[in-house]
């Protein structure tokens, strides 16, 4: 929980979360949601393990540098 305040705003949470295996929550109620509504109902809550685009994208520079390399195949 330290962590999570010490550094709030730079990017370590989903990270510590894909570490740990937690679920990510978005919101809990409808009157709590803020900029949240835009989001599917399968993206309000996902398990980090399971979540089926936990691998982020290959930049496509990357790709075209390296022709052994393949995209995620999630995407």
């Amino acid at each position: 929980m330290e962590r999570r305040k010490e550094l709030v705003g730079e990017g370590h949470r989903y990270f510590d979360a894909l570490r740990r295996g937690e679920t990510i929550t978005r919101y809990t109620s409808e009157a709590n949601r803020g900029w949240h509504e835009i989001l599917n109902t399968d993206m309000q809550s996902y398990n980090t393990w399971t979540y089926t685009k936990q691998l982020p994208l290959i930049p496509i520079d990357e790709i075209n540098g390296n022709s052994e390399i393949q995209q995620n195949p999630l995407y």
